[in-house]
């Protein structure tokens, strides 16, 4: 495992059993982290999964995924947030791209989520 300057934690398994790549991103974010008057924040960052980004459109993710035969998705539980994404090898850099993307994006959200119309109130 690495671990890059920004906390990341990087891990590369391999397996050669099949052509593909499994990409996995977790935040340590979940259910349990929400307050009263912010229940299903988590879950509504989640679906940032599905929204693609400013610089790539959700639709352009999902054609990248199937044109690699592969499928994308997300989840929230108690205690973290979780995107997938599984294609062919050859995806791999775009995938990586993409899960660059909305981290930032996700980060932007959460500022907004927090600051929120709560705020002082």
């Amino acid at each position: 495992m690495a671990v890059l300057d920004n906390g990341l934690q990087v891990r590369i398994i391999e397996s050669h059993t099949a052509p593909l790549v499994f990409v996995w991103c977790g935040y340590g974010v979940g259910s349990k982290d929400e307050g009263p008057r912010l229940t299903g924040a988590s879950h509504w960052v989640e679906h940032m999964n599905f929204k693609g980004t400013a610089g790539i459109p959700a639709d352009e993710f999902q054609q990248l995924i199937d044109r690699f035969g592969g499928f994308w998705n997300g989840y929230t539980w108690i205690d973290q947030t979780t995107y997938v994404a599984t294609a062919t090898k050859d995806a791999l850099d775009q995938m990586l791209f993409f899960e660059a993307a909305r981290a930032t994006l996700i980060s932007e959200q959460a500022a907004v989520v927090i600051a929120g119309p709560y705020e002082g109130s």
